[in-house]
């Protein structure tokens, strides 16, 4: 129902004409400590907030502003409580401190909410949609980007440089070219607990982008340990609500962006409440809303996780050790109890029959610590001088070497030998290994010489 009366609200707000109000003079008016309080409705014009002020819409699916905010210098100023349409940078906070934007969607763009040569400012239950960047910090300290969704963002989602002691953590970037982008020296910054879709999870500046969230954690330093990477539907996008309406598929009585958040991350703390007031729960949801209350969904079963630390996996197997579905692989779930239902059908389409099954469960803390790329014909991992070609076979030799095959059409291919960081302080070799190796390679049918042909 809440959803429902939000979504009429912004179709009402629409069709309104715009109101003669006079913005930049009551904005001018504004002394320190005081609101601005803008009425139902659309108004036009650029918004330059002075130091201290409040500019507060009646609402985010009420109030609308055609044009930009503008905050320069000074210290406290806050918005809350509106929807911006913007055709350059929506929002821009530049040189001023302690600056709060809350309850606020941006819509279109080049970038949504930009904040440079600031510190200690907070964008919290924020939505931005179909800018070309969604929130971009630079030269900040102390900065807060907590439980916001971004959407359709062709750059990046998300993006941080040159900042100290700033935490990102609670967001929801779906539809983004790059969920997050880092560049720059970043002392004490702390990105984690979010939900990324996107055609890459990160970049560091100056290096190539990681598709994934695993590898993305192993560059970035162990960045987004506690983040995750799955679908997310919205209730009605075009009719700018951004309410999650998309459920596990393990577990319909799960929001996917349900309980994955933090309460505080590095001294940084979560909203009390989410953009429509509801208040925040438990571990907190991802994005800018909390989830509402599900129909109760009887489960088939539970499972236990026995710690908070690592990644966890489940599968559907039989006692044969055959695996014949997968729940989920390399969820941060907590410690606990958690239900799950039964599919109908295995990974490939085929029904299950009627039979003895066993439910799995892996915990693992173990990880890849990051040292060069393989299948790598360039000479450096930069962009402009990586020759990244698609590994098209994986595996690891009985000598513990990890040898990959990169494909192509020529017939040939061109083996990468990882040998293990303890034995070789570089990592890397790239190069023939012993002659037994190759042989059972070739005997193992998963990776070729430079000049054998397959």
């Amino acid at each position: 129902m809440r959803m429902a009366q939000a979504v009429t609200a912004f179709v009402l707000l629409l069709a309104c004409d715009s109101f003669a109000f006079d913005l930049a003079g009551e904005l001018a008016k504004a002394k320190q400590g005081g609101v601005v309080e803008l009425p139902a409705g659309i108004v036009q014009g650029v918004a330059q907030v002075p130091s201290g002020v409040t500019l507060r819409g009646a609402g985010y699916d009420k109030t609308t502003l055609e044009g930009s905010i503008v905050i320069k210098d000074g210290t406290g100023a806050r918005i809350e409580n509106l929807t911006v349409l913007s055709k350059g940078t929506a929002i821009s906070v530049s040189s001023a401190d302690n600056v709060v934007i809350s309850r606020v969607m941006v819509i279109g763009g080049t970038i949504g909410i930009q904040a440079s040569r600031s510190s200690g400012v907070r964008v919290e239950n924020a939505v931005v949609s179909q800018a070309l960047i969604g929130i971009s910090a630079s030269s900040v300290g102390g900065a807060t980007i907590v439980n916001c969704t971004v959407y359709s963002a062709d750059s990046c989602g998300l993006s941080i440089s040159g900042s100290s002691d700033s935490a990102l953590f609670n967001n929801v970037v779906v539809n983004a070219g790059t969920g997050i982008v880092v560049g720059g020296e970043n002392k004490n910054l702390a990105v984690d607990h979010n939900l990324y879709l996107a055609l890459s999870t990160g970049k560091i500046e100056g290096q190539l982008q990681r598709p994934s969230l695993p590898t993305w954690r192993d560059v970035s330093g162990g960045l987004d340990a506690h983040s995750v990477q799955l679908s997310v539907t919205f209730a009605n996008p075009g009719q700018r609500d951004f309410h999650p309406v998309s459920r596990l598929s393990w577990n319909p009585a799960r929001l996917t962006t349900a309980n994955w958040g933090a309460q505080q991350l590095a001294g940084h703390k979560a909203p009390e409440t989410d953009m429509d007031g509801q208040p925040r729960v438990g571990p907190c949801d991802l994005g800018a809303f909390e989830s509402p209350a599900l129909a109760a969904c009887r489960p088939d079963g539970q499972f236990r996780i026995e710690s908070d630390e690592g990644l966890k996996s489940a599968g559907l197997f039989r006692p044969d050790n055959k695996a014949l579905y997968y729940f989920f692989q390399g969820l941060p779930l907590r410690k606990g109890k958690h239900s799950f239902i039964l599919p109908a059908r295995d990974m490939f389409g085929r029904p299950l029959a009627p039979g003895k099954y066993e439910v799995r469960v892996v915990e693992s803390t173990a990880d890849w610590v990051f040292s060069g790329m393989v299948s790598n014909s360039g000479s450096n991992t930069t962009p402009d001088e990586a020759d990244s070609v698609h590994v098209s076979r994986l595996v690891f030799t009985p000598e513990g070497l990890l040898a990959t095959a990169p494909g192509g059409a020529s017939g040939t291919s061109t083996c990468a030998w990882a040998i293990p960081r303890a034995a070789r302080p570089n990592g890397f070799l790239k190069g023939p290994p012993t002659t037994a190796a190759c042989a059972w390679m070739a005997r193992a049918n998963c990776c070729w010489c430079a000049t054998e042909r397959r």
